[in-house]
């Protein structure tokens, strides 16, 4: 027994170090990306004014630092558990305050002839995307190492508890990993591998089991309310950092602000995207991506036309029915990327394969659907059939994110979510196609559509943006 507990506290060691470790690297990544950026920019603008001279900014280097104390302070280097979409605000706003101060002071102590002032502008829009983009890279390889992860107490194991275990195991990403189990009661339940657990009565073993660890996951509605007070109230366990879940709770926002109400707790829940001046930001910012990328997206629109003109016989786009903001019909454009006669070839492809039948019922896909043309595979593996869509965003019909439009029969599988999904305009990519696509369940897919709904930030629409492009390129999940 003492050789499975030593092997155990190795273990946790390990983590605890690794969590130091993925510090380092996230710093090393900020820095070399931060570098790069800059001397990306300088090269590139030496193209404009040739008279630039690299070299002169070497000496500034060292305020690479000065972005490092920022993200520091901004609690962009404290292990798991921050959210994507707010890690890409911290490091919009972090990254973006830095280059402003840094211009600021240049004015100051009247060095401004001395540096482009364009070549920063320009270090700073290669950043803010290099940044992130080298933090996700990193996160992901040591994901897959079993690097990243904070080790954690989780306390409550019954059976919710023990749905959230699985879940954290299964997406390291979000960075944290269950390192002790504290189940109320008895000990009626097996051991997961690899974790330590205890019942909440051995209170001096747990101590000694939990030492070093500074997060704690608390289940609240698998544990007693004595117990519960215990940890939170008496501090028993000396836990500094306490996330209590309640799975019962249907509320799901990120968008949460404490109140005290004579006393009492109270939760300010934000719905962004029905408030209006941030639906006319959500516009402005469609409006401004379309414009800034139409050179590239005619050239686009032009070649595939071509290529499925050449590819089969019939019109270049089709328009579809589906259902927009408020429940109002809409007719989309997407590119053609079935035959003609579509619906015969599926009517009888369904009636000679009635095993594909309830694949075809469940998700309204099929793999290797029979109708789809050889251009067309390509273009749905690539999500291309779907820019077309552009005009319905310039229309105001669609957003460029937001949950995908659907036709009227798919409004059961929504059930009471129709509600909160007719609330915003539908979107050309949305959190689906960035968690799976279509190896997702519909259910899955519904709700992703309400987290979007309900956590809407232009945050979390640029990182849907970005990860869109990760997406298409691998091709994953699209048939």
């Amino acid at each position: 027994m003492s050789n499975k507990s030593e092997t155990s506290n190795k273990e946790m060691t390990r983590r605890l170090n690794n969590r130091y470790l993925m510090d380092v690297l996230l710093i090393f990544s900020d820095s070399a990306s931060l570098f790069l950026s800059g001397f990306i920019a300088l090269h590139l603008w030496t193209f404009v004014r040739s008279d630039l001279n690299p070299s002169l900014y070497q000496s500034i280097i060292p305020l690479i630092l000065l972005f490092i104390i920022v993200y520091s302070l901004g609690g962009l280097y404290s292990g798991g558990g921050i959210n994507p979409y707010d890690e890409l605000r911290r490091l919009t706003i972090s990254t973006t305050a830095v280059f402003l101060a840094l211009g600021t002071m240049s004015f100051w102590i009247r060095n401004v002839e001395m540096y482009s002032r364009a070549s920063f502008a320009l270090a700073w829009a290669i950043a803010v995307i290099a940044i992130p983009a080298a933090r996700h890279i990193v996160r992901s390889l040591a994901a897959r190492c079993g690097l990243w992860g904070e080790p954690i107490v989780l306390i409550g194991y019954g059976e919710k508890g023990a749905r959230i275990f699985n879940m954290l195991k299964k997406n390291p990403k979000l960075g944290y990993m269950p390192e002790v189990i504290i189940q109320a009661g008895s000990l009626e339940v097996d051991r997961p591998e690899n974790v330590r657990l205890f019942s909440d009565d051995d209170i001096p073993s747990i101590q000694s089991a939990i030492s070093g660890l500074s997060t704690a996951i608390v289940v609240t509605s698998d544990i007693p309310e004595r117990f519960l007070k215990a940890i939170t109230r008496d501090h028993i366990f000396h836990i500094p950092h306490m996330i209590m879940i309640n799975p019962d709770q249907q509320l799901s926002n990120i968008w949460f602000t404490p109140k005290d109400i004579g006393g009492m707790i109270g939760l300010e829940i934000h719905q962004n995207l029905l408030n209006r001046s941030q639906q006319i930001i959500k516009r402005v910012m469609d409006l401004g991506i379309i414009l800034v990328s139409s050179p590239i997206m005619i050239l686009v629109f032009l070649l595939i036309a071509f290529m499925i003109a050449i590819d089969s016989r019939g019109p270049i786009f089709y328009r579809q029915k589906r259902i927009g903001h408020q429940g109002k019909d809409i007719r989309i454009w997407k590119f053609r990327t079935m035959v003609p006669n579509a619906e015969n070839i599926l009517s009888k492809y369904l009636a000679d394969n009635p095993d594909h039948l309830k694949e075809w019922e469940e998700t309204t896909k099929i793999k290797n659907d029979p109708r789809i043309t050889r251009i067309g595979k390509f273009l749905r593996r690539f999500s291309l059939d779907e820019l077309p869509q552009l005009l319905n965003v310039l229309e105001g019909e669609m957003s460029l994110v937001g949950p995908r439009p659907i036709v009227s029969k798919e409004i059961q599988q929504y059930a009471d979510d129709y509600k909160t999904y007719i609330q915003v305009k539908p979107g050309l990519t949305g959190l689906w196609q960035v968690s799976g696509r279509n190896d997702l369940s519909y259910q899955q897919r519904v709700r992703l559509d309400r987290y979007y709904v309900q956590n809407w930030s232009i945050w979390l629409d640029l990182f849907i943006i970005v990860k869109t492009i990760f997406t298409v390129f691998s091709g994953k999940g699209a048939y």
